[in-house]
């Protein structure tokens, strides 16, 4: 039985360097594999079976790191499984079947790849961070940020990945500091809206509405007209277009007539639900629902770039002339009536993108018979209430709703909205109705941090879910105040 393996082949005999007295047991030179000494290679246990297990995945694992690159993801797969298979503990391959798992969406599958490749470096490390805050598992993702942070400090992609932990997290000031030192070290790590959402959100709104604009422009038609750079418009034609998000629209809409002050004649363009509402706004000339034929104008601006151009009252505080929006002429306020009950709409899901509010929660609210609770809620999501067996309790008005004008019209005749972050909750706001928010703990930029109330709008109240995701003392706050408004309200 052999007691060493030998090189592939012997060097040249010119090249033979003597053995004597060095203890080696073959020729070697620099550049020639190291000897080893192994045992049986039949022996599944021995080093040598050990050894070949281990050259047979390194070269399985490049295998499928190179079928990645081309794209063939199934077969990387298959490759990188027979890699593990050979050794269960190679980390480049447990690196890259961690990006193939968590690319088809099998996430705890991905964070144990990860959790057994992370003394691969602080990439594995920053990926099992990044997983692992999509799961939701906050704490376990900032531990490793820290680690892998502490191992390279200076790397922008750690930076920018703990930076967008923290804003999840609710702590937006210390984002904005690793965002933009992420920036700083390499720029353009940092996706503009990632900055511009921590900024709002820590409340620095000046700036944060300065950066928002920077995000990549959705698709839209093109228009042959000079971009407007905030000067006096003398009666020249302006088209505002904003950037298919309903939410954002409500809240920057409060800028449009502002335009008109400066001499425009403003044509809105506009995701179609929004369209008549829009209308209603003082100094819209016309709306033009998105996909409809655009009129020749003079100039063209985002909605998104109005604030930066007109200014803002304040750093931290953007103008709340409310209410901005209001009913279209010839439609009245209308819904439930003459009920001598607290009437409460709600809604508990808005973008596809955003966390819903648990429907069980809002349905607590029909437990006090002062309460006429109405739904206001549109869409897919619309059918749980049928499926939740409240149907009876509860007076669903979103069926009839084809738009947000349609919905505004039945929040004219409430008297309180509790919502998720959702458009109709922000349309009340906007038409001065008494909201109440339920918050996710992971949103987008439109509540400030840390506060329970909102800069945007004077009759918004904030109820947060808590980082750990429990939503018992944001439901036992809202339900309080809605003992104490009820019964104020029937005794009136």
């Amino acid at each position: 039985m052999p007691c060493c393996a030998f090189p592939a082949r012997w060097p040249p005999a010119r090249r033979l360097r003597s053995t004597a007295n060095t203890g080696r047991c073959w020729p070697w030179r620099r550049g020639w594999p190291r000897p080893r000494a192994y045992g049986d290679f039949s022996a599944p246990d021995s080093p040598a079976a050990g050894a070949h297990a281990a050259i047979t995945a390194r070269n399985l694992a490049a295998e499928g790191a190179a079928a990645m690159l081309e794209g063939d993801f199934n077969q990387a797969g298959e490759v990188l499984a027979r890699a593990l298979m050979t050794d269960g503990d190679n980390a480049e391959a447990l690196a890259n079947l961690g990006v193939l798992l968590r690319r088809a969406g099998r996430l705890d599958a991905a964070a144990l790849c990860w959790m057994r490749a992370s003394d691969a470096g602080p990439a594995s490390r920053a990926n099992l961070a990044n997983v692992l805050r999509e799961l939701g598992q906050l704490s376990a993702a900032e531990a490793e940020f820290v680690a892998a942070l502490a191992a390279d400090p200076a790397n922008p992609a750690l930076l920018y990945g703990l930076g967008r932990l923290k804003r999840q997290c609710g702590h937006a000031r210390e984002a904005v500091a690793l965002l933009e030192r992420a920036e700083e070290l390499r720029p353009g790590t940092v996706p503009p809206r990632e900055l511009a959402t921590a900024l709002l959100k820590s409340g620095d709104l000046a700036r944060g509405l300065t950066e928002l604009p920077r995000r990549p422009t959705p698709r839209q038609a093109w228009v042959d007209a000079a971009v407007w750079d905030g000067s006096d418009l003398e009666a020249r034609s302006i088209l505002v277009r904003d950037d298919d998000d309903a939410i954002e629209t409500v809240i920057l809409a409060r800028f449009i007539p502002q335009i008109a002050r400066c001499g425009g004649l403003v044509v809105v363009e506009c995701v179609p639900e929004l369209a008549r509402l829009m209308a209603a706004l003082p100094g819209v000339e016309q709306v033009v629902p998105r996909g409809a034929d655009l009129p020749p104008v003079d100039v063209v601006t985002r909605l998104a770039d109005v604030p930066r151009l007109i200014g803002l009252p304040s750093r931290n505080a953007p103008p709340r002339d409310i209410p901005y929006l209001r009913l279209p002429d010839g439609m009245a306020p209308h819904g439930p009536a003459g009920t001598g009950k607290l009437r409460v709409g709600i809604a508990w899901s808005g973008r596809a993108t955003d966390q819903a509010v648990p429907l069980s929660l809002l349905l607590q609210l029909a437990a006090d018979p002062r309460v006429a609770l109405v739904s206001l809620q549109r869409g897919p999501r619309a059918d749980e209430l049928a499926a939740s067996g409240a149907a009876p309790f509860v007076d669903d008005l979103g069926r009839h709703c084809a738009d947000l004008a349609d919905s505004a019209a039945f929040i004219a005749g409430l008297d309180l909205v509790v919502a998720a972050d959702t458009a109709e909750a922000h349309v009340a706001a906007a038409m001065g109705k008494p909201v109440w928010l339920l918050l996710p703990a992971t949103c987008d930029w439109h509540v400030v941090d840390n506060r329970d109330d909102s800069v945007w709008y004077p009759t918004m109240r904030v109820f947060r879910q808590a980082q750990d995701g429990s939503w018992t003392a944001a439901a036992a706050r809202m339900l309080e105040a809605a003992r104490v408004v009820s019964a104020a309200f029937s005794q009136e």
